[in-house]
């Protein structure tokens, strides 16, 4: 049993080991890749390279971490940070989008308002022409009656 603890410790280390060698190396020569590319580019000051957007850092798999066993292991936890991270340009995007949405909805809105008033007036000029249509109608027929009255009364005058 106790020869189980001890081998599965010296295990761990052995595989742990390198994984934290590796880690403390790379991260050595990334700042000093970094001061390089520091020195040059403040060598070669110019307009375009002033335009240039710096890299984000977080848009490998590993998030910036190096491969190793313990990135293996825990990697596929997700913190609320690498969460927040990942959707707040989803959430961001979202309220454009439900902005957008409202001011659509507005301008819909008012513009089906107004409509509706021209229609409204619309149907009520509709209506008051045809009242004056109806009226113009009745007075020809009174006209037609009396001027066929008239033609009546006129033989009979003669």
């Amino acid at each position: 049993m106790k020869n189980r603890i001890f081998l599965t410790a010296l295990l761990s280390i052995a595989i742990a080991h390198p994984a934290l060698a590796q880690q403390t190396n790379s991260s050595s020569s990334q700042q000093a890749a970094t001061t390089d590319q520091n020195t040059a580019s403040s060598s070669q000051a110019t307009p375009a390279s002033s335009k240039e957007t710096p890299r984000d850092s977080h848009t490998d798999f590993w998030e910036g971490d190096e491969p190793s066993a313990a990135a293996l292991i825990f990697h596929p936890f997700a913190s609320k940070g690498y969460v927040h991270r990942h959707t707040q340009p989803i959430r961001d995007r979202l309220n454009e989008l439900e902005e957008l949405n409202a001011s659509n909805s507005r301008m819909t809105k008012d513009a089906d308002t107004s409509t509706q008033q021209g229609i409204q007036l619309v149907s009520d000029k509709t209506k008051e022409a045809d009242q004056h249509a109806s009226d113009a109608s009745n007075k020809s027929h009174l006209a037609q009656q009396t001027a066929s009255s008239v033609n009546d009364r006129l033989p009979k005058v003669e």
